[in-house]
């Protein structure tokens, strides 16, 4: 799921069962699409601040960047190529 009026990622969840199978890079690829074709430059996600968690790690591989860390979130964000430019 995706908010275009913020540029924010908010959820991406897959049932253990179907993890490791690709399929949270399609679906964050799917919202990563939808906001670039609202007009969304860079957006942006929460996620735990321990890196040793597999999401960091999920993000980091799919081009996230670390962007700060407050109130005991994580903050990444990440630049996508839009025709809207």
């Amino acid at each position: 799921m995706g908010n275009y009026e913020n540029s924010e990622v908010t959820v991406i969840a897959v049932l253990p069962e179907y993890e490791n199978q690709g399929i949270g890079g399609l679906l964050l690829a799917e919202v990563e699409n939808w906001l670039i074709s609202k007009g969304c430059d860079e957006i942006w996600l929460t996620t735990d601040i321990d890196v040793d968690l597999r999401a960091y790690g999920f993000y980091k591989r799919l081009g996230w960047q670390d962007s700060k860390i407050e109130k005991g979130n994580r903050y990444m964000r990440k630049f996508l190529i839009s025709d809207h430019q």
